[in-house]
């Protein structure tokens, strides 16, 4: 007999404000010599930053005259980037990447990725994951099969569920219930015959789920895939009517754990004040760098340009269990699972959008 496991919360709403920067007329005033600072990206921001004080009073030869001293004194910007609370503390919890019809053959290849552009309205866009597995009872191999969810034993079927996009072109969707190890697929099927007064109608439907760990990190991380397929036929008893089809397919790349109570992590940053962190954009298999700072819950994330991804490096900040970056186009947010050992979460640039992953490697006192 199956012990099911949930391990998965009921999802809630995503907030991810991944925008782009201002219009070209106002780039001078946000985006020049004359500003600095960070930008808000994610979300507003609270707070800000430290008062500005010089270090030395220049000699009265460099001093600026009263007429030109805008143009050359610095204007702090007060708008540090607010964290964003994708995750809740001691709880389930998955980022996904969620690419739909056109963006399903290129989102396929980790090494090219997906570009998200005008011309490309097949995604991906940032969705909530959340995994449900149950364990298998039987020990008797002595071999364990790969534990989807952080379970123990060998799990037996599996099921996933992609939500939150508040995208209409981006539906929630349920799986079917998948079996393997490692490597998961379900197919269900159904055929209706309804008899009217013109004739006969016949709808077939069929849906098929897939779910593949793909890399090695602490955190669940991998693909998955569904495709639904709706035929409709209508035999009036004269010439056969070609079937109305209704096709839809999607996937994407997920990362999903559990995250950290605030105790838990509190415990962990004692012990670890800078914390390193390497891994892998899965959808590019590019590599990325976390720098963590939980002394001054700050940390710095540096996405390399590879394998299709154009990299950046951003400075962010850490609150709780999430963190969040951002740096005029570019940005992440995410979360850090497995007691501290994981951080995961999404990345975007200008036009591309990844899930990322990696595990604590050092720390450094």
């Amino acid at each position: 007999m199956n012990t099911a496991r949930n391990i998965i919360v009921a999802s809630i709403a995503l907030a991810l404000g991944l925008s782009s920067v201002a219009d070209a007329a106002k780039k001078k005033e946000e985006d020049s010599a004359y500003k600095w600072g960070r930008w808000a990206i994610l979300s507003p921001a609270a707070g800000g930053p430290e008062t500005y004080v010089a270090k030395l009073t220049p000699e009265a030869a460099h001093n600026t005259r009263p007429q030109d001293s805008d143009e050359f004194h610095p204007e702090l910007a007060d708008t540090p980037v607010e964290v964003t609370n994708f995750c809740s503390a001691g709880s389930n919890c998955g980022y996904a990447t969620y690419y739909t019809d056109d963006g399903m053959v290129e989102a396929a290849s980790a090494v090219e990725g997906y570009d998200q552009s005008e011309n490309n309205p097949g995604g991906p866009v940032l969705a909530r994951f959340n995994l449900e597995a149950s364990d298998s009872a039987d020990t008797s191999t002595g071999v364990e099969a790969a534990a989807v969810g952080g379970g123990a034993g060998g799990v037996q079927q599996v099921n996933f569920e992609v939500t939150g996009t508040e995208n209409p072109d981006f539906p929630d969707i349920a799986s079917v219930d998948m079996e393997g190890e490692g490597s998961y697929t379900g197919t269900v099927t159904s055929r209706e015959i309804v008899r009217e007064e013109n004739g006969i109608r016949v709808t077939q439907q069929s849906q098929t789920s897939t779910l593949t760990e793909q890399f090695d990190f602490d955190a669940d991380t991998g693909s998955w895939s569904d495709e639904q397929l709706t035929q409709t036929r209508i035999n009036t008893g004269g010439p056969v009517n070609p079937p109305i089809i209704d096709f839809f397919s999607a996937n994407g790349y997920f990362a999903f754990g559990s995250t950290p109570t605030i105790e838990q992590m509190e415990t962990f940053a004692a012990g670890n004040v800078t914390a390193i962190y390497q891994g892998v954009v899965l959808d590019y298999n590019s590599a990325v760098t976390m720098e963590f700072n939980l002394g001054n819950d700050t940390v710095v994330g540096r996405f390399a340009s590879e394998n299709g991804f154009n990299g950046f490096e951003a400075t962010g900040a850490v609150e709780g269990v999430n963190f969040t970056a951002a740096d005029g186009d570019n940005g992440f947010v995410g979360s850090f699972f497995s007691g501290g050992e994981n951080a995961s979460g999404a990345v975007k640039n200008a036009t591309q959008l990844g899930i990322f992953s990696a595990d604590h490697i050092v720390d450094a006192k």
